[in-house]
């Protein structure tokens, strides 16, 4: 059996847990936003700040449900890709 479909199989294929080599633009956006939010933090009472932390956690729930969508979507073009190259 060929590695990686043996890898697929037994689960041992996970891209998501892959370490991931950050750009120096999203560096800068991440420290860029990290300044915003802390500056709109700042601005709101205690009460104000726990809201915002809840919306940021449903948030933070329904972004992997996306990315996973967009993945689910992007390995589907790549096989119909594969397919038309061998349809020749």
């Amino acid at each position: 059996m060929c590695d990686i479909l043996k890898d697929l199989y037994e689960g041992n294929i996970n891209p998501s847990m892959d370490v991931v080599s950050f750009t120096k633009e999203y560096e800068t956006e991440l420290r860029e936003k990290t300044k915003s939010e802390d500056e709109f933090l700042s601005k709101l009472d205690g009460e104000m700040q726990n809201e915002f932390y809840s919306i940021m956690e449903r948030w933070i729930k329904a972004y992997p449900l996306e990315l996973r969508e967009y993945f689910i979507s992007g390995y589907k073009l790549g096989v119909k890709m594969t397919a038309e190259v061998y349809k020749d």
